[in-house]
C-alpha cells in the first residue's frame, strides 16, 4: 500500500499521469483507476514473479491495482 500511495504522489509530481493513461487505454489489461498499475510496472522494469499484498479491493478486477502484476507479470 506504501508503494502504491508513492507511485500516485510521484506520478502527480512528475506530471507522467497523461501518459500512463495512454498506455492503459491500449493495454486493457491493466485495472487501476489512477494508473499505479502501469507505473509500477515501469519502475520495475516488467519485472516477473513478484510478491505484493492485496487488501480491501472490490472485486478483485475492477480498479485494482494489483490485477496486472498477478495475471501478466506472476506476481503472487
Amino acid at each position: 500500500m506504501a508503494l502504491l500511495w508513492l507511485t500516485q504522489a510521484h506520478t502527480a509530481e512528475s506530471g507522467i499521469q497523461g501518459h500512463m493513461g495512454d498506455r492503459r487505454r491500449r493495454d486493457p489489461r491493466y485495472k487501476a483507476e489512477g494508473g499505479q498499475d502501469v507505473y509500477v510496472d515501469q519502475v520495475l522494469f516488467g519485472e516477473r514473479r513478484g510478491t505484493f499484498v492485496d487488501i480491501g479491493c472490490n472485486d478483485g478486477i475492477h480498479g485494482s491495482n494489483t490485477y496486472f502484476l498477478a495475471q501478466v507479470r506472476g506476481w503472487q
